[in-house]
């Protein structure tokens, strides 16, 4: 989970057979859009990575995987 659900934002990340499947956001339009980004375009994740303490999906959402540029710039993100 990232966020602070005390606030009223944070996101839950869900993962199937240990890559990432879906994110639930609440009230977190940034990390809804990077999820969306790694979702689509990636780089992948996995639990593992994500269970780091600090572990920043926004962060994450932003490399690049190699040879993605074109669907990248055509989704615009």
């Amino acid at each position: 989970m990232g966020g602070v659900p005390g606030r009223g934002n944070f996101s839950v990340l869900r993962f199937r057979e240990g890559a990432l499947s879906a994110v639930e956001s609440v009230n977190s339009p940034a990390d809804h859009m990077a999820a969306r980004r790694i979702l689509t375009v990636g780089p992948a994740l996995d639990m593992g990575r994500a269970a780091h303490l600090g572990f920043d999906l926004r962060a994450w959402s932003r490399r690049r995987p190699v040879g993605q540029a074109y669907v990248t710039s055509l989704f615009g993100l």
